[in-house]
């Protein structure tokens, strides 16, 4: 079985045109998916299962906080169903009691709430590593929500994020079928 980020890395290097920084490294690779995010570092281009890692602190958490945030300051509960659709219709606002609500920095500090939790993890995770990684590669449909507790977990690292993230996992392993 091959843990699911490993697709996103593979997206990400066949796409790009010199794909030695990647190859050459050892690259964390950062899946933050709806129900969970997982990692796994690829050091070299070899799985190193012993740094493979899921939390369940993902995207849904974060929704469902920003909702709780809502709640709490108009007294109304939008849910994480309407968040996630209007995210996907790449909205920017939604209704709620006939009043247009702008949710993006209520997304962020929800983000800000549950992005650390995952970064620590991230971090106690490669301390069984011998050396840490090189880079850190998001790849998932929220990558967005933990880019920044990223890069703040792992100051000194390029942190990079694959191009539309939400399919990476699955262009990856129809390479890998291919």
């Amino acid at each position: 079985m091959v843990p699911q980020p490993v697709g996103g890395f593979v997206d990400h290097v066949w796409n790009l045109t010199d794909a030695s920084e990647f190859e050459e490294s050892r690259v964390l690779v950062v899946d933050p998916g709806f129900f969970s995010v997982d990692w796994v570092l690829i050091s070299h281009g070899e799985l190193r299962r012993q740094s493979c890692g899921t939390s369940l602190e993902a995207s849904s958490v974060i929704l469902d906080e920003a909702a709780k945030l809502v709640a709490n300051d108009f007294g109304g509960n939008i849910g994480r169903e309407r968040l996630e659709n209007a995210i996907r219709q790449n909205q920017t606002e939604v209704r709620l009691f006939g009043e247009r609500i702008d949710f993006a920095s209520y997304l962020k500090k929800a983000a800000e709430k549950v992005g650390p939790i995952v970064a620590t993890r991230l971090r106690e995770s490669l301390r069984k590593e011998n050396a840490g990684a090189d880079i850190v590669l998001l790849v998932g449909g929220g990558a967005g929500f933990f880019e920044p507790s990223v890069k703040e977990a792992f100051p000194n690292l390029k942190v990079s994020t694959s191009d539309l993230p939400v399919f990476a996992n699955a262009r990856g392993f129809w390479r890998i079928g291919a």
